[in-house]
């Protein structure tokens, strides 16, 4: 009796060993909340703005401050490619009137939305989420670019909202509606992500091709016709500029597809996880032979493919983002659930390559790895650890403060890439790495863009081709005058054909939005009714000297374009002209000792002994305790046959460097020269 009354206490007691129970799905849920959590921690800690977003900052900086949707102030030229992430960035920067905060937390939000709906919405199995986190964390790519100030977020969050919709299956049109809606909308954020979309709207919209499912497309796509029709009105063009630049390339097919097949190379080594990943989103679901997910690998297979063909990218993973998560979908959506057999060997394989690879987001390299697009100057931990702007210290941020003090009248100005000053009291001024000098720089400084991202004319003259070219940014000859043009507002181009067609174009970015005769203007331009005007055939193929000459000119303070373009002129016969060049050069940087030494040789090479004589002489002065430039002395001395002299030189080089034993032994053969 006792015993049973004993018992049924112990099993009614509410933490007997008898009812205790691991609750296995609310552990599951924390650990998948924790790993959200540190991919989220990973990319705030690796936040960081490349240069080429800052092109769009200006252009919102301006557009917010009353200047309209420029770049220069003076021309309305869309020097953006995602017009949708920039009026998001507009929106926020408005109110919060920091643009590196608005730009580093509007991205840092749409990541985490985007994250959130992969591993919560479209899985079932909390463990295929979890793997899917660590997929996330341990790609260079995305780690990278997603807080990187481009419109990459954005790209896949509404990837994915457009993923779970059309996973639903629902074959209504309000369905059609809405996923032709967020295909307009990823166009408008960038124009090539509709690869992605391709095949899976052909798949909703070819089973019924009444006149209702075309109205139900166009309504969708409305935004996107809408800002068509406005790039048209307002910049006079359909297209960003940056299409205009890159569309004529000069160079062969061929090359661009081996250039492209090494940019995929380079990332599986540098990034294995990316490219694997992509790599089962394209192959896993068409072998599933489940219609909805093989759409999306299809889309995903096109994108890549477009990659590769126009040769990649010059920020490495780049443009393998966006196939990266959409792959991310489609595996999600064909593989539900996972054996634990099977997610461990892949956690394991995903942990052994992450740490492999060399700029692994597991060993901390997320920041200094990044090359020149990443620079830790630009990065949120920067600004956390220093408490200023990240940028502050930057020499291409540097630049652009040079210039805005320049535009308020400063007296004293050291940048080699200034060139003079409007009749409006504007700088003009020149550069290839444009996004952070032009946003510090200010709305009173004008940057022709060699290479030609935000120039409209430049961008449609063919860039010559150069062995080492890199994609997107190809060189262009500055046309004589052009620069001018800028500084003295007038027209005073040399290439008569070409400053006929500079005059047109300038109707269209410069003039009357809604005048009639810019109207015409515009309509016969886009036909190409004024393509004739540009001799493609002179500026895609210039002589090196022209080259040498253009360097010059975007560079017309660097003392070493100088001394290019005078060995060009030594080459070509042209003397006088050389000495020209190399007297501006050391004039340039009269203190400079690589200057004297480089220009004392070229003399030396070209027959012109004494002047190479003067000119590393100075060097000695410059650096009295250099043994090199007594070494480079003595030997110009011996081509001059004043053999006790260069003795004597050699001799106070091996004064200064006596543990030197070639310089001893040249010394001991000369002498013993001297007295035979």
């Amino acid at each position: 009796m006792l015993w049973r009354t004993y018992k049924r206490e112990i099993e009614d007691y509410p933490l007997s060993m008898t009812n205790f129970r691991i609750d296995r799905s609310n552990i599951e849920s924390a650990t998948l909340s924790f790993f959200y959590a540190a991919v989220l921690a990973l990319l705030f800690v690796s936040a960081s703005l490349v240069d080429d977003a800052f092109i769009t900052f200006r252009t919102i900086d301006n557009f917010i401050n009353g200047y309209g949707l420029t770049w220069n102030t003076a021309e309305r030229v869309q020097s953006y490619t995602h017009p949708l992430w920039m009026f998001a960035l507009s929106a926020i920067y408005w109110m919060s009137g920091d643009m590196y905060l608005t730009a580093i937390l509007a991205a840092m939000s749409t990541s985490a939305l985007s994250i959130a709906l992969l591993v919560y919405a479209f899985s079932v199995s909390r463990r295929t989420s979890l793997l899917i986190l660590f997929v996330l964390g341990t790609s260079q790519a995305f780690v990278d670019y997603g807080t990187s100030g481009l419109e990459n977020p954005l790209t896949h969050l509404l990837f994915a909202c457009f993923a779970l919709k059309y996973a639903n299956r629902q074959e209504t049109s309000r369905n059609a509606l809405v996923l032709s809606l967020i295909a307009a909308l990823a166009v408008l954020n960038r124009m090539d992500t509709i690869l992605l979309y391709l095949p899976s709207l052909y798949s909703i919209f070819a089973k019924k091709r009444d006149w209702s499912r075309w109205r139900v497309i166009s309504l969708g796509f409305a935004p996107l016709v809408l800002w068509e029709l406005f790039s048209l009105l307002y910049y006079g063009f359909p297209f960003p500029n940056t299409a205009y630049a890159k569309l004529q390339t000069n160079i062969s097919s061929e090359e661009l597809l081996w250039r492209g097949l090494d940019y995929l190379s380079q990332s599986l080594v540098s990034d294995p996880i990316t490219c694997s990943a992509i790599a089962a989103g394209i192959i896993y679901p068409y072998l599933s032979k489940q219609s909805a997910q093989a759409k999306i690998s299809l889309g995903v297979l096109m994108y890549v493919i477009y990659v590769v063909a126009i040769g990649g990218g010059y920020m490495p993973g780049r443009f393998l983002t966006a196939p990266f998560f959409a792959s991310l979908c489609a595996l999600m959506l064909t593989i539900p659930h996972l054996s634990k057999r099977i997610f461990v060997v892949t956690l394991a394989t995903i942990l052994v390559c992450n740490l492999c690879s060399p700029t692994s987001t597991l060993r901390g390299k997320f920041i200094e790895n990044r090359g020149n697009f990443h620079v830790a100057a630009n990065s949120l931990v920067s600004l956390i650890q220093d408490k200023e702007e990240p940028v502050s210290n930057h020499i291409w941020a540097h630049r652009g403060r040079q210039l805005h003090k320049f535009s308020k009248h400063q007296s004293s100005y050291s940048d080699i890439y200034f060139l003079g000053k409007s009749s409006k009291d504007n700088v003009v001024t020149t550069g290839r790495a444009i996004g952070l000098t032009g946003f510090y720089a200010g709305p009173r400084v004008h940057i022709i863009d060699a290479h030609a991202i935000c120039d409209p004319l430049l961008a449609r003259i063919p860039p010559y081709y150069d062995p080492g070219w890199t994609p997107g940014h190809l060189h262009r000859i500055i046309p004589e005058g052009y620069i001018e043009t800028h500084v003295e507002e007038i027209n005073v181009l040399h290439d008569a054909r070409l400053k006929e067609y500079y005059g047109h174009l300038s109707i269209i970015i410069a003039g009357p939005i809604f005048d009639s005769e810019r109207i015409l203007t515009i309509i016969r331009m886009n036909l190409g009714y004024y393509n004739h005007l540009i001799n493609a055939e002179e500026y895609g193929n210039p002589p090196m000297l022209d080259i040498l000459s253009n360097k010059v000119r975007i560079l017309p303070n660097n003392p070493f374009t100088r001394i290019e373009l005078a060995r060009g002129l030594f080459n070509k016969g042209e003397p006088a002209r050389g000495l020209a060049e190399l007297n501006k050069a050391l004039r340039l940087n009269p203190a400079s000792y690589n200057n004297h030494i480089i220009i004392g040789n070229m003399l030396a090479e070209f027959g012109l002994a004494q002047r190479a004589l003067t000119v590393i002489s100075r060097a000695t002065e410059i650096e009295p305790n250099s043994p090199a430039a007594y070494i480079h002395l003595a030997s110009i001395l011996v081509s001059m046959g004043d053999i006790p002299q260069a003795i004597s030189t050699y001799e106070k080089a091996l004064a200064l460097d006596p543990g030197n034993a070639a310089l001893k032994k040249i010394t001991e053969k000369i002498s013993a020269f001297s007295r035979d």
